[in-house]
């Protein structure tokens, strides 16, 4: 190579709305750390995702069994369809897409709050998935705080549902 010459590197990072502290969490409100109450199932094929989704999860105050598996998720769903409070799907994954496994869990178990995560997705995007009875779409990269305000109202939203039917 030559002095001088060579190449240029654009790199581009998503503008996150969130404030992060210096070791790259977010800020969550004060209180909501470890105010969390139920059993989430997380499915994602990625294993450093469920890693650290199960790690915010298990911060907030969350019970979680992850897989990274779609079909053996179903497995375990299907063995005990009342075990889990909410189940958040990633998008696209091997044998069973997010959009297949919620299909099949909701008509195991109408009601059930789930939260798919996507990073790009030609397949569906949210007002697809919230017809399909997907209570909410998560954008990633997800950033902690933006997990835990979403898993809290799709929660909120099945107590909501809960207490209506009684």
């Amino acid at each position: 190579s030559e002095s001088g010459m060579g190449t240029t590197f654009r790199v581009y990072f998503p503008k996150l709305n969130e404030e992060e502290d210096s070791k790259g969490n977010s800020s969550i409100p004060a209180g909501q750390e470890g105010a969390g109450n139920g059993h989430i199932l997380v499915v994602d094929d990625e294993e450093p995702i469920v890693d650290l989704t199960r790690s915010m999860l298990t911060r907030l105050g969350y019970k979680v069994t992850v897989q990274t598996n779609s079909a053996e998720a179903w497995r375990l769903f299907a063995q005990q369809p009342n075990r889990f409070d909410l189940v958040i799907t990633d998008m696209a994954m091997p044998q069973m897409t997010g959009i297949e496994l919620a299909r099949k869990i909701l008509d195991l178990r109408p009601g059930l709050p789930i939260i798919l995560c996507t990073g790009f997705s030609e397949m569906t995007n949210e007002e697809k998935a919230k017809e399909l009875g997907i209570r909410e779409y998560l954008m990633k990269p997800v950033v902690r705080s933006k997990l835990a305000n979403t898993v809290r109202r799709a929660l909120k939203k099945e107590k909501q549902a809960e207490s209506s039917a009684s």
